[in-house]
């Protein structure tokens, strides 16, 4: 099956040429502290803050908006029909919306591998392009989309962040409710660092007619700009990373995704509306959890590999995460153990990317392999936190040192322009990772 990171790759080489354990279901230098020092960050914790900010929201249960924005104009679009397929088999209901901006490409654009060789067409039966606008209904089709077209939009760029905000706009006018969940539906490369590249893809929503797509920053302030969501998931590859979270901490309370590449099925929608369709009095918190446990049961039933977990930013927003990473890597430093870091570096759980990493199984066997006290110690309190508060859901199929949430640990050199991201400015991981690097 095709796999949605293939795609991402494929996209970096042309812009090269061309210019927990509680939640674990196995599905399963020399340098010193110089590094660190020049590139402390511009806004770091002092001290632990409470756990629980003042504006964390534990939401409410009432009723229930899910957006799902599916940019197939790219070699997914197939996947994006059968998913408004797959939501059709449940639909909307008073307590319950489901709303869906669904955007393919014209046939001369459209390649998925079946191009009739004797036409020279591909297999394509939808004659539209650009996008369409749904209010999902129940059906008993599983092959053809049938809830009405509310609005179509020939001329689309679904590789722009305004036009995601636009999107979110008119749903929450049109279907106001007590809740809103955002699912962002393409493929995906987190924070991705590929060498030998000038041009760099990271991000969410690639768009091949517009060759555009939205960054990371982007979906920051699209989130920011809508009004913010109190879940938001990506159905799409590597985007569970500390600093995409960071990015968009402040405007979802709960954030959704996989810390590697999703198998390009994707999420099964019909298994995560349908309990959400018998249960509409959910929390958020409850929701988050349960597309967690949703995902997770549908691969676990075909035996595939898959990641999914579920964050509550109010232990980003309070600081708590900041604070606690910040003592780590400074006893980490302080310890100055290259030849520790390098192995941890090896061994430690990496995806698609393999400058993406399981933080928790990182700091874990760095505190193993140094066997000093106050590494041990600081690891030990940013695990606990990690996998007790942070993460409220994480299942796993074939991936036992996934822990929910992955970070940026370079093998080779450092790319500067991780500095520009919040997370780089909240904490002191550009730095770190800066001087991991260099080993």
């Amino acid at each position: 099956m095709i796999k949605k990171y293939f795609y991402v790759l494929s996209v970096l080489a042309l812009a090269a040429a061309g210019a927990q354990a509680a939640n674990n279901l196995n599905f399963d230098m020399a340098g010193g502290n110089s590094a660190l020092a020049a590139l402390s960050p511009a806004k770091a914790a002092l001290s632990v803050p409470r756990s629980v900010p003042a504006n964390y929201r534990r939401g409410r249960s009432g009723t229930w908006t899910i957006m799902v924005y599916i940019n197939g104009k790219n070699n997914l679009e197939k996947y994006g029909f059968k998913d408004v397929n797959e939501m059709e088999m449940v639909g909307s209901s008073d307590r319950v919306k489901v709303v869906v901006e669904l955007g393919k490409k014209p046939h001369d654009y459209y390649n998925d591998g079946s191009m009739d060789k004797k036409t020279g067409r591909y297999s394509d039966t939808q004659e539209w392009s650009g996008a369409r606008r749904y209010l999902v209904q129940k059906d008993n089709n599983p092959s053809e989309i049938t809830s009405p077209v509310l609005q179509e939009i020939s001329d689309v760029d679904m590789g722009d962040w305004k036009h995601l905000v636009d999107f979110v706009s008119w749903a929450k006018a049109n279907y106001k409710s007590d809740n809103y969940m955002l699912i962002v539906w393409n493929h995906g490369s987190g924070w991705v660092r590929s060498r030998g590249l000038r041009t760099l893809s990271r991000g969410i929503s690639f768009d091949d007619e517009t060759h555009n797509h939205i960054t990371t920053p982007q979906l920051g302030q699209a989130l920011r700009q809508m009004g913010g969501v109190n879940i938001y998931a990506s159905d799409a590859c590597l985007m569970q990373m500390a600093e995409v979270d960071y990015e968009i901490k402040d405007s979802a309370d709960f954030i959704v995704g996989s810390e590697e590449s999703e198998p390009g099925d994707g999420w099964t929608y019909d298994l995560f509306l349908n309990k959400l369709a018998n249960e509409p009095a959910l929390t958020p918190r409850n929701v988050a959890m349960h597309a967690v446990d949703a995902y997770a049961e549908h691969y676990v039933s075909i035996n595939q590999k898959a990641t999914q977990s579920a964050v509550d930013t109010g232990y980003l927003r309070s600081g708590e995460m900041t604070a606690r990473l910040n003592a780590w890597t400074d006893a980490v430093v302080a310890a100055n153990n290259p030849q520790a870091i390098k192995s941890a570096r090896a061994e430690a759980q990496s995806y698609a990317y393999a400058d993406n990493k399981s933080l928790a199984h990182f700091v874990n066997l760095v505190g193993k392999k140094m066997n000093n006290p106050q590494v041990t110690a600081a690891g030990n309190a940013l695990i606990s936190f990690i996998q007790d508060k942070l993460v409220i859901d994480n299942k796993t199929n074939q991936f036992p040192n996934s822990r929910g949430l992955a970070i940026y640990i370079p093998n080779a050199s450092f790319d500067e322009t991780y500095n520009a991201l919040v997370f780089a400015h909240e904490t002191k991981w550009a730095a770190f990772a800066k001087w991991v690097a260099g080993l």
